[in-house]
């Protein structure tokens, strides 16, 4: 951007580390057809969300035998906001990110890393502490108490207590199942 700026949408703030952080271009570019914020921000930042997403979830099956819900619901959540993403590709370029943030080291490490590690995290975590989140529990919820589960009626705790403003209420807990 200092030597050779792509277009008029650059410049220099007069501080070698802020354009370092900030970005001197708003669309630095390779050669012609390379833009390096449509690479970082939409190719790799999000490509890489959605392969680790199922990359995890592809382990937890290796290391365990099967695939908790928990881990499907985190893998399916995921796969549906990227997927949006990328139908919606064409109104990215309408954000912040690309028509005002100049592509400096924080916009550039946050699509590389920041992005893959963090937003996967939870993913990474249930690779080796799966939860069972169990429909068995929804069913118990929705009916009560009132419903089988494993072909058995639920052993259950009524609990009663009472709210601050005095009312009292109970609380189904499930003890079996």
């Amino acid at each position: 951007g200092h030597l050779a700026p792509s277009s008029a949408d650059s410049g220099s703030s007069g501080n070698a580390i802020i354009d370092f952080y900030w970005g001197m271009e708003l669309y630095p570019r390779i050669g012609k057809n390379f833009d390096i914020k449509v690479f970082t921000n939409c190719r790799f930042g999000m490509m890489s969300w959605a392969v680790l997403a199922v990359t995890y979830c592809i382990k937890q099956y290796e290391e365990n035998g099967s695939v908790a819900d928990s881990m499907l619901v985190n893998t399916i959540l995921m796969l549906v906001y990227v997927t949006k993403f990328f139908w919606w590709e064409a109104g990215y370029w309408n954000t912040m990110d690309i028509a005002h943030d100049r592509a400096g080291f924080y916009i550039c490490w946050g699509c590389l890393v920041w992005v893959p590690s963090i937003y996967t995290s939870p993913g990474m975590y249930l690779v080796n502490h799966p939860v069972n989140l169990g429909i068995h529990l929804c069913c118990f919820k929705q009916d009560r108490g009132k419903c089988l589960i494993w072909g058995k009626a639920p052993s259950k705790i009524v609990a009663s207590y009472k709210t601050d403003n005095g009312e009292t209420k109970s609380s189904l807990l499930l003890t079996s199942g």
